[in-house]
Formats: C-alpha cells, sequence, structure tokens
C-alpha cells in the first residue's frame, strides 16, 4: 500500500492579521506609489479581473506581458509597462500604516491591496521565473522518487513518462488566460483620459457644448468620438451612444468620486466597441486631445489670396503679402507683429455682448495667427483678431 504523503500539500497556518506579499508570480514588491484618477500611474491595461475576488496573484497573472502591475483601494487593479502621471513612491516608508497602501485585497483579507490614490506595485522579476522553473523540476523528481520507494507489495507503478505527461497537462490547463472584459480606454498618442465626469441631461447643462453626436451612435467608441472631436480640445463618452466635444468643460460638471467604472457609473460598453467602457447614464468618460501641430505663416500661399484694398477710418490695408524678416528664433511664446496684410496692432479689451471685429467668427483647436490671417484676408476683412486661445 502506497505511504500516503500530506505534509508537502497541507494548508499552511496564515500569519495574523494582513501583511505585503513579498512576490507573487515573477513579480516582485517595489513598493507603494502614489495615484492619480486624473492621471493614472499604470494605463496599459485596466481592471482586467474582478473587484470582488480581486487578490495580489490574480493581479499579477492578469498583467502578464506588462512590466509592472498594482492593486489599489482593495478593488482595483492595473497593469502598464511605465509608471506615469509623476507617480513616486509614497511617504511613510514600507509600513502600510504610514504610507496609506493599507486596505486588503477583496479577495484575500491576509494581503493589502494599495489604498486611496495608492497603488501596490509589483515589477516583472525574470529571476523568478528562473527560480521558479528550477523549483518545479526539483519538486516534480522528488515527488516521483517518493510515490517510486513508498509503493510495495507488487503494486502497480505508473511509469515515470505518464507521471511527467500529467504534470506537463495539468500545468497547461492551469496556465492564466488572457484578460477579458471591457476596460476604460486611457492614454494614446492622440488622447489623454481626464477621468469620470458628472454629465446632465439638460443640454444646457452639458460638460462638453461645442458638438454633439459627431459620428454615428450605433458605431459609438472612444476612438471613433476623437475622431469626430479631433478639431476640439476636449471629447467625452456617455451612455454607450453618445459622443461630445468642446473647447472647455462647463463649470457644471465635475470629478466623480471614485476611480472605477462600477463606482463611477461609467460602467456601460461603447455601442460600437463592447471592450470599452463609454460613460454611463448622465456619467462621460472625458478625454483631452493632444495638441495640433501649428501652421506657419509659410504654408499660406499669396497666388490663393486675392487682390483687394480695404479702408477704414482708421487704417488702408493693402492686399500685398508682406514677408515677415528673418529673425532668431525665440525661446518663448512671442506677439506675432506682422503676417501677410495684417500689422499687430495692440492687447484690447472686448466683453461677451459686443464683439470687437464682428464680421466673421471662427473657433478652432489648431488655431494660429497665421491660420487667422489665411482665413481673413480671402475674405476681404480689414481686421482680425485672436482670443482666448482658439478664437479668431
Amino acid at each position: 500500500m502506497p505511504t500516503t504523503i500530506s505534509a508537502a500539500f497541507g494548508p499552511t497556518t496564515p500569519a495574523s492579521g494582513p501583511s505585503v506579499l513579498p512576490s507573487a508570480g515573477n513579480y516582485s514588491y517595489i513598493g507603494c506609489y502614489t495615484d492619480s484618477t486624473a492621471s493614472r500611474a499604470l494605463t496599459g491595461l485596466i481592471n482586467p479581473v474582478s473587484g470582488a475576488s480581486l487578490t495580489v496573484k490574480l493581479r499579477v497573472a492578469a498583467c502578464k506581458g506588462f512590466e509592472y502591475a498594482g492593486v489599489e483601494v482593495s478593488a482595483e487593479c492595473y497593469c502598464g509597462n511605465t509608471l506615469l502621471g509623476g507617480s513616486a513612491l509614497a511617504s511613510g516608508g514600507s509600513d502600510p500604516t504610514q504610507n496609506m497602501c493599507s486596505m486588503t485585497c477583496n479577495g484575500n483579507v491576509n494581503e493589502y491591496c494599495g489604498g486611496p490614490n495608492r497603488l501596490s506595485i509589483y515589477q516583472f522579476n525574470s529571476s523568478l521565473s528562473s527560480a521558479s522553473s528550477s523549483a518545479s523540476s526539483t519538486r516534480n523528481a522528488s515527488t516521483i522518487a517518493t510515490i517510486f520507494s513508498s509503493s510495495s507489495g507488487g503494486s502497480a507503478v505508473t511509469p515515470t513518462s505518464q507521471i511527467l505527461t500529467a504534470s506537463a497537462t495539468a500545468t497547461t490547463a492551469t496556465s492564466t488566460p488572457s484578460p477579458t472584459g471591457p476596460i476604460t480606454v486611457q492614454n494614446s498618442t492622440t488622447f489623454n483620459h481626464l477621468g469620470y465626469y458628472s454629465g446632465s441631461g439638460s443640454v444646457q447643462a452639458r460638460a462638453l457644448t461645442s458638438l454633439a453626436n459627431p459620428g454615428n451612435g450605433t458605431k459609438n467608441s472612444v476612438e471613433a468620438c476623437s475622431l469626430g472631436c479631433a478639431e476640439y480640445t476636449y471629447f467625452g463618452v456617455e451612455y454607450s451612444a453618445e459622443c461630445y466635444c468642446g473647447i472647455t468643460i462647463n463649470a457644471g460638471s465635475s470629478l466623480v468620486a471614485g476611480s472605477s467604472p462600477d463606482a463611477t457609473q461609467c460602467n456601460m460598453v461603447c455601442s460600437g466597441n463592447s471592450s470599452e467602457y463609454c460613460g454611463g447614464p448622465n456619467r462621460l468618460n472625458i478625454y483631452q486631445n493632444a495638441p495640433k501641430a501649428s501652421i506657419s505663416a509659410s504654408s499660406i500661399s499669396t497666388s490663393s489670396v486675392p487682390s483687394f484694398n480695404v479702408s477704414t477710418s482708421s487704417a488702408s490695408l493693402s492686399s500685398t503679402l508682406i514677408a515677415s524678416s528673418a529673425t532668431s528664433s525665440p525661446t518663448g511664446p512671442v506677439h506675432v507683429q506682422t503676417v501677410g496684410a495684417f500689422q499687430f496692432q495692440g492687447c484690447f479689451n472686448e466683453s461677451n455682448g459686443i464683439r470687437a471685429p464682428s464680421g466673421a467668427l471662427y473657433v478652432k483647436v489648431s488655431m494660429t495667427v497665421e491660420m487667422c490671417a489665411g482665413l481673413c484676408l480671402p475674405g476681404g476683412l480689414a481686421w482680425m483678431g485672436v482670443e482666448y486661445g482658439h478664437e479668431w
């Protein structure tokens, strides 16, 4: 009768109280780091596992392939290859009660899983992978030897090859699956996620009011909304199928408390991409578009500008394009003195009710002085003015 082996596989006695898990899988704990809902430290993958059952081991398994894995406020999981947003080691040293990484994991109360705006961060460690592989081989060989030596009475002994095959099959079956489920899209080369914002059913009180639903609502996604709002500073996705653009975030809207889709109610998937979240009822995921490249004065062709002469009580302007004199590159922003037929006159005051130049109004995120001149010259306008960063 084979001897029963129980010591190697019996349950371990849990330590008294929660503790920081020093390593999990191929990842090692590197410390408690600061985080912010407005500028996340890790943006490669957001909440790839259920928050209700989150543990450190589940988190690092879901972040396989990323350099870093982090847990926050017991239930949130973040992955990434770079620490962003000015994230740094939290003050308070390694003591969870001092550095604020003191909340226990939802799936294991014996482990710490970050805290409010605090991430318990683990970094991939290739040496752990090698050590784990070596230890696994040693354990397999030891187990096989024990089984063989404890067999007696002519009992049939399973061939070594079959044991190894079974072990390999079990390992394959328990390998970590790729993360599934929707995520909150964070940053890209063309936009950055600012956070979860409150919305309003009233058109007048919306967070973003410059343009509504520029695309097909049935195919809405973060990327599609970004393209539709490319000429605006901000864009937001709401209620799965809605997209809004704006040059400012209106005062009535504010960041919603919480830092996960469920906590903020920004938990409806996009109508055009079920792997992404697109806000919720009166809730927006708001993004800021990256600044557009400016258009230089040299890109304005004089051949496309018709000849005209305009006289006003204070100025007579010719349509002849005046070339700016070559100067050394400035080290900071400057007032453009001359562009096309226009010359800088100074900084004038204006009110919302009465516009100073009243011929035409344009709003464009990528506005420059040269672009304004390019639009106003062909229109035969005598004056042009730029205001508020993006208006002329």
